[in-house]
């Protein structure tokens, strides 16, 4: 098309004259101005709430966040690193068991929103690469999750004490919960708030049930736990807001900064300064990870403009892969 077009434009004369019309150009109605033409800017937060679907192919570093072993992975690391400072006896069982629960959580959670989806459900948290990829690929993913659900539960049945399978029990019927009331609410209710930090005490307590099942008869109530479950919480409510779901405005993601640094230096304190009960020796190496995860997730939310959805996503799990840094200096 031809930048220089005829269009109406009645002068006084009457007579046609040519208008100058660019490319792009958009036409408007009578009274619109050029606010009402504006596009929103990459760097503007209406512009960053409002996501549109993923384009092109899903690097290969988002793989394990598509299918879905990086929650699992995480879960599985703090388990060892809570086993290693309260001395407790987990055992091969233990780990596969809570890999196949946390999979199939996690998976069942996505497949929910890949109905939604192919509903056309247009929340911003659901335009991203695993959402379609589960979307596309719902049946492969739904025959796998009855296959992982009957052999964890098999394991589960034959290889746990029973004080663990007892206290798994217990956090089982608190995932069903979670899934009523903030994922899939009976009678189509819009889903309660608080989903994030419900996420994070419960994937906490499920991920250390093999430690503290039987620990002197206790409830998990030690920083150590504590600490842990606010890190979980504040990954959660990170990624929430970089995918739309929650506010993206300067001071809620100020106050994510502020609450990952409060986390590192109360770890840091614990590991640094404790010589009591709960701050043994034994615990130092839990608060030294726990105070590293959580400046990583820090510096991660502080950094936020600078990645992307998909970057952001894969970082937040890795900050919280912290436990493997022991691993890896020993084995290195």
């Amino acid at each position: 098309m031809s930048a220089i077009q005829r269009f109406p434009d009645r002068s006084r004369n009457g007579n046609w004259v040519p208008t100058r019309h660019l490319p792009f150009e958009r036409s408007t109605k009578p009274g619109q101005g050029a606010a009402s033409m504006a596009e929103p800017s990459e760097t503007d937060p209406a512009h960053e709430s409002q996501p549109r679907p993923p384009q092109g192919r899903a690097p290969w570093w988002l793989w394990p966040n598509m299918v879905g072993v990086d929650a699992p992975l995480v879960a599985i690391a703090w388990l060892g690193a809570f086993a290693a400072a309260f001395s407790a006896p987990v055992k091969m069982p233990h780990y596969l068991v809570l890999f196949f629960c946390v999979w199939c959580l996690y998976t069942a959670d996505r497949l929910l929103d890949a109905a939604k989806l192919r509903a056309g459900d247009p929340s911003p948290g659901l335009q991203t690469h695993r959402h379609h990829f589960m979307r596309r690929h719902s049946r492969l993913f739904a025959a796998l999750w009855f296959f992982l659900a009957f052999i964890g539960g098999l394991l589960a049945i034959t290889q746990l004490e029973r004080p663990v399978f007892g206290a798994g029990l217990i956090v089982f019927v608190g995932a069903g919960a979670y899934f009523l009331t903030f994922v899939a609410p009976l009678g189509n209710k819009k889903p309660l708030p608080g989903k994030e930090l419900a996420g994070g005490i419960l994937f906490a307590a499920g991920s250390t049930v093999p430690v503290f099942a039987d620990y002197s008869g206790k409830l998990p109530m030690v920083p150590a736990f504590a600490i842990y479950a606010a890190l979980c919480g504040l990954n959660l409510l990170m990624i929430a807001a970089r995918e739309g779901d929650l506010p993206t405005h300067r001071k809620f993601s100020a106050f994510l900064v502020a609450l990952g640094v409060a986390l590192g230096l109360t770890a840091a304190g614990f590991a640094i300064l404790g010589t009591n009960a709960v701050t043994a020796p034994a615990l130092r190496p839990l608060y030294f990870v726990e105070a590293l995860a959580a400046a990583a997730l820090a510096i991660l939310q502080a950094a936020r403009p600078a990645t992307t959805r998909d970057a952001f996503r894969v970082l937040a799990d890795v900050a919280l892969l912290t436990p493997l840094i022991p691993v890896a200096m020993v084995l290195g």
